[in-house]
């Protein structure tokens, strides 16, 4: 959680961090870059 609350984002986006459920973004910066086999599980709580 302190995470959360250093992050840079959670200035501009209150709910950053704490939503359950949504999209997941995949980005880059500027380079090249490929994503394959991408696995997601749940986590544990």
């Amino acid at each position: 959680m302190n995470g959360v609350v250093k992050s840079k984002f959670s200035k501009t986006a209150p709910a950053f961090g704490m939503v359950e459920k949504g999209n997941i973004l995949l980005q880059e910066h500027g380079g090249v870059v490929s994503f394959r086999n991408i696995k997601i599980r749940g986590i544990n709580k």
